[in-house]
């Protein structure tokens, strides 16, 4: 008995041991999955001798224009830049185009009285652009320096792709008006469709004239800060082509979206705010500027931030996560398509050989969500474009094979005025759809080698800018997966494609059309 009982305990302790490892091991792996598909950042850092200079400049900061989606975005990514730019003797203005009162817990815990959910949404908006004053102020800022367009929480993607114009308004879920029911917007009761936005945009652009811009980064994954880059670019190139401006400005983009980043969440002033891995490796290391904060400027921003009370209440370390030894910027680049001889470049198989051997127009980020880790054939991996005889080819190619359970789309736009856009998939069962001003017999869809082809005669755009040229000078694109139910899996960056070496690339300051200048 004694024995029996000895090997009872010791299958038991056994048992449970075993238990324990098993349990340890699958937090060792969660732990691990949630650092790798979360944003984690660099661990292998870019040099600083690799490293752009802080602002990028080809010339001094006379004047910076930030746009931020929500109040508090200036703030978190631009507090120090700002702060810099007045430092040495910039104009600087703030635009928010929304304010940020589609917050549903700040909602309910910032305002007082009892009332209506709308009415509740539309107080917590003059709650945020008081706080955002107060963060300015702090910065050296004055209230005039300040705009708020006063556009719908949440709604900047619709206004970019389906409510465009006057005849189809966007209507707040929060607020529930169709116009800005704030007394101190830009444009007074701004009509929510995205032209409206354009126009302000342009209004303020073309009014103060400035060097520099800083906007959501175009892979930033919140709705509205990729929504935001969308409308902000088109403003540009429509400038550009109207020759409003006389020196285009320099562009960058600020991060504050992308999946757990920036990690530690917490106060770390004294750490490096590096780009999150995923996005590192899609540009090269001078491709990122890194702007120093001295300790002084680290805890200014800190206080600017906390000025975001309604926030800061929710996501305090979150917030302060931001206040680092720098602020990170990306450069913006619009890349140009590859120009494909006449004769060959009708023949599938010849471009599948170019395609083999070019150099991608976007590059996407990969393994960046559990989900694109279990469907490679959903994970983009890159963009490719070309024209010839006036077709213009976009490849988009999966890390994985292609799926027949994966529906594959572009989205793509011109300049033109009115503008033309329209959504291309091919999906299950090789199912061509289009949509928008696109229509079925306008484009072609094939399996290529690597992914699967797009064909869009150029014909089918109105031209860039205001004047309707016969073929565009750029397109504006993105391309996203879907799966069953909807569900989208991954989408890219919208992205400026040039057509022509004598089209301007509006995000590095490059002269404006009739140069010859390519800015590449």
């Amino acid at each position: 008995m004694p024995v029996i009982r000895g090997a009872f305990i010791q299958h038991n302790i056994a048992k449970g041991v075993g238990k324990i490892a098993r349990r340890l091991l699958l937090v060792v792996v969660i732990v691990l999955l949630a650092y790798h598909f979360t944003g984690y950042p660099a661990i292998l850092r870019p040099r600083p001798d690799r490293t752009s200079s802080p602002w990028l400049t080809e010339r001094p900061v006379e004047s910076l224009l930030v746009f931020a989606p929500h109040p508090d975005d200036e703030t978190l990514g631009c507090a120090g830049a700002i702060a810099r730019a007045l430092d040495q003797g910039a104009r600087v203005r703030v635009v928010l185009v929304t304010n940020g009162d589609g917050s549903h817990t700040a909602a309910h815990t910032s305002g007082k009285g009892r009332l209506l959910a709308p009415a509740r949404y539309v107080s917590l908006g003059c709650i945020r652009q008081d706080e955002t004053l107060a963060a300015l102020a702090l910065l050296g800022l004055e209230p005039d320096d300040t705009f708020f367009l006063g556009y719908p929480d949440g709604g900047m993607p619709a206004l970019w792709a389906d409510c465009w114009d006057y005849t189809n308004l966007f209507s707040s879920r929060y607020t529930r008006v169709n116009t800005s029911p704030y007394s101190n917007s830009f444009t007074p009761n701004a009509p929510y469709f995205g032209l409206s936005v354009v126009d302000d945009i342009c209004t303020i652009i073309r009014t103060f004239g400035p060097s520099h811009i800083l906007l959501p980064h175009p892979n930033d994954t919140h709705p509205d800060h990729w929504g935001t880059f969308a409308l902000v670019t088109y403003a540009l190139q429509r400038l550009a082509h109207e020759q409003e401006i006389q020196t285009p400005p320099e562009v960058l983009a600020y991060l504050i979206h992308r999946g757990d980043w920036p990690i530690p969440r917490l106060y770390s002033p004294r750490q490096p705010l590096d780009p999150p891995n995923t996005l590192l490796r899609l540009l090269l290391p001078n491709e990122w500027a890194y702007l120093p904060l001295a300790s002084g400027d680290c805890a200014q921003k800190r206080l600017a931030i906390l000025e975001h009370r309604s926030q800061a209440a929710i996501m305090r370390m979150y917030m302060l996560s931001f206040v680092r030894s720098n602020e990170l910027f990306a450069v913006l680049r619009s890349p140009m398509a590859a120009q494909l001889p006449v004769r060959q470049g009708r023949s599938p198989a010849y471009r599948d050989r170019h395609w083999q051997t070019a150099e991608p127009a976007i590059w996407d980020p990969q393994d960046d969500t559990l989900t694109r880790l279990l469907g490679s054939g959903a994970d983009l991996r890159a963009v490719y474009a070309a024209i010839s005889d006036s077709v213009l080819y976009v490849m988009a190619e999966p890390r994985g094979r292609l799926s027949s359970s994966i529906r594959y789309i572009l989205d793509i736009s011109d300049f033109g005025s009115p503008r033309t856009m329209g959504t291309v998939s091919y999906g299950p069962k090789h199912t061509l759809r289009a949509s928008g001003d696109l229509r079925p017999d306008d484009v072609q869809v094939r399996r290529a080698a690597n992914g699967v082809e797009f064909a869009i005669p150029l014909s089918v755009f109105h031209g860039s800018g205001a004047t309707s040229q016969a073929t565009p000078g750029a397109v504006f694109l993105a391309v996203r997966t879907m799966i069953p139910g909807n569900i989208l899996v991954d989408r890219t960056g919208w992205t400026v494609l040039r057509l022509s070496e004598d089209e301007p690339d509006i995000f590095r300051g490059t002269p404006v059309l009739g140069t010859g200048h390519s800015g590449r």
